[in-house]
């Protein structure tokens, strides 16, 4: 619901954006500096507000997700391992410690003491 609000809002900015836009291009007196200004602050003030409305609410819609590890470093591994079969045992070490914590839900990297 919320991207659906923030969509029509997002549409109302751009359609009264373009709508000043052309207001302020058929304006007879006025500088090329004041005309850019003014479309500067009409197209750039709703943005930076937008910026400023998702860091106050704290909404993390672009946040990457935390993975093991990434699809490039992985086939780099692989290749390692083809040719060098000491990493091979390295990668499956790594590949049964990830599975044991997952088994045990630990998150990576604490371990528990006892």
């Amino acid at each position: 619901m919320i991207f659906l609000i923030a969509f029509f809002a997002g549409l109302a900015q751009l359609f009264f954006s373009v709508i000043l836009s052309r207001e302020v291009m058929t304006w007879p007196r006025l500088s090329f500096v004041k005309r850019s200004f003014l479309l500067l602050a009409i197209w750039l003030i709703p943005v930076v507000g937008a910026v400023i409305a998702y860091k106050a609410v704290k909404l993390d819609w672009f946040r990457k997700t935390t993975s093991g590890g990434s699809v490039p470093a992985n086939i780099f591994g692989e290749v390692d391992a083809a040719f060098n079969p000491g990493a091979r045992h390295t990668m499956e070490v790594r590949q049964e410690v990830r599975v044991e914590q997952r088994k045990s839900a630990e998150p990576y990297g604490d371990k528990v003491k006892t």
